[in-house]
């Protein structure tokens, strides 16, 4: 899906398409972007003033990259253009390993326009990008910046379609009614705040970072120093002997996300997203996010924007968004919507196996929780907050996350839950025997030094487009059965 923020570069390749056919060069433009979001290459079509069939910009945004960028920058990278790729720029683009292209109008559009003004085909097949190579995540085309007035085509130009000027949805907001849901497609994803759990830097965070900076995510990472040993040993025994207690590692992580929790309420937030730093999410997780948004708001019924200008609304106090595994029955009230992000049930791996197939192939459910287990992300209102550590404060269950789901169940906390889930633990490649941070606190062998394992691609379950194996690798790692 084309983003807000997709826009202001598609209109940059605009801008170099108009000067493009101003040259007396067919019309077309286009930029590349880096992980911060700077453009950092661009140019327009050049095939006449340079007597070169082969000076399309994105054939030479790709020389330029492979020159100038090193094999992970240019996975990081997006290359946005004012129309699709031909065929021979769409496999130059995957044999350097770029990373994501946004276009504005499509090589379909483009072939209709022709035929409409009565221009044979050219002689080389108007194949899609993904015809051509499978692999390569696009997006496009863009609504409002798809189209050009028949007029400023002349069938004598042989032109290509440049792209119309329009208002962006940011121009358009004072006199267009928005929807609060449309901010769950911000840098924190409608929250207040992104918080990741973490002893300090690893693989983990590093793959964590590189992930949101393909995404376009805000995460902090706020410092956690070592747990006391003696306070880790007397949660882990807390209450009577005839209750469940937690094992050595579970406690270590439960009284992390403690920490973490109250640092929320110290900083006076009045939403979080808390995630482990180990997690992965799909490189389409904004526009994910902003059909989870309307869905929360549906299903807690709010009906009319004025009723709560919060994303999510505020009949929540627990969103349970990333877990490894959820109940779902027909009597539940669901909201469901077609999302093709959705991992199919074919390749949903996990306990949970039995219920995904239950809904609606390609569709996502959200509603209210009933056994989500896996804290891999969980967004907290300030009532949601506070509550969580005047339930799970002392402990008394198996780990964090099942204590929570049984305070959701009991109907001590409101939460929701998103199924499948939009956010999952990425695993580093399976032989190198890599351990959690929980084995590890319960007396398991880490395993390898990390220099061993970390530049190998691991896999991510029930994620389609890994934003991790994306960034870090230009590749999918949708762990199969």
């Amino acid at each position: 899906m084309v983003s807000d923020s997709d826009i202001k570069y598609l209109r940059r390749c605009v801008d170099l398409a108009r000067e493009a056919l101003e040259a007396g060069d067919s019309p077309f433009g286009s930029v590349l972007v880096n992980a911060a979001g700077n453009i950092i290459n661009e140019d327009r079509n050049r095939t006449v003033t340079e007597a070169d069939v082969t000076w399309h910009p994105e054939f030479t945004i790709v020389k330029w990259a492979q020159k100038n960028l090193t094999p992970t920058e240019r996975a990081a990278a997006t290359v946005y253009t004012s129309g699709e790729h031909c065929p021979m720029c769409a496999a130059a683009h995957a044999n350097a390993g770029l990373g994501r292209i946004v276009y504005a109008s499509s090589t379909a559009q483009f072939v209709q326009w022709r035929t409409e003004m009565g221009i044979k085909p050219g002689p080389v097949a108007p194949l899609s990008i993904n015809q051509v190579a499978p692999d390569l995540l696009v997006d496009g085309p863009a609504p409002g910046l798809d189209e050009e007035p028949t007029a400023q085509h002349a069938p004598t130009l042989t032109p290509t379609p440049i792209p119309t000027p329009t208002p962006t949805p940011a121009e358009l907001v004072s006199t267009t009614a928005k929807s609060p849901a449309q901010h769950a497609g911000n840098t924190t994803l409608g929250f207040q705040s992104i918080l990741a759990l973490s002893t300090g830097p690893s693989w983990r965070t590093r793959g964590l970072l590189a992930a949101a900076s393909l995404t376009g995510l805000d995460i902090q990472i706020p410092p956690q120093p070592p747990i006391n040993p003696n306070l880790i040993d007397a949660f882990e025994h807390l209450g009577p002997d005839d209750v469940q207690h937690p094992s050595h590692g579970a406690s270590i992580a439960w009284l992390a996300h403690l920490d973490l929790i109250k640092h929320t309420i110290q900083a006076n937030l009045d939403t979080v997203l808390i995630i482990e730093d180990d997690v992965d999410w799909d490189v389409s997780i904004r526009s994910q996010m902003l059909q989870i948004a309307e869905s929360v708001r549906n299903l807690t019924h709010i009906d009319t924007l004025d009723q709560d200008t919060a994303p999510y609304g505020r009949d929540w106090e627990v969103l349970w968004i990333g877990h490894c595994g959820e109940y779902w029955e027909e009597q539940f009230e669901t909201v469901l919507y077609d999302d093709p992000t959705a991992c199919p049930h074919s390749d949903y791996f996990g306990w949970a196996k039995q219920y995904i197939e239950r809904l609606p192939d390609r569709q996502r459910a959200v509603y209210r929780s009933v056994n989500p287990v896996c804290s891999f992300a969980y967004a907290l209102s300030r009532e949601g907050s506070r509550k969580i550590l005047e339930l799970l404060g002392g402990a008394q269950d198996e780990a964090f996350d099942v204590s929570m789901m049984h305070a959701c169940k009991a109907g001590h906390l409101k939460c929701i839950s998103v199924v499948p889930e939009v956010v999952h633990q990425y695993f580093p490649a399976q032989s190198f025997g890599v351990k959690s941070a929980v084995d590890v606190g319960n007396g398991q062998e880490p395993g390898p030094e990390e220099a061993e394992f970390e530049h190998v691609m691991g896999s991510t379950e029930n994620i389609l487009e890994s934003a991790r194996c994306r960034a870090l690798w230009g590749q999918r790692c949708l762990r199969k059965q």
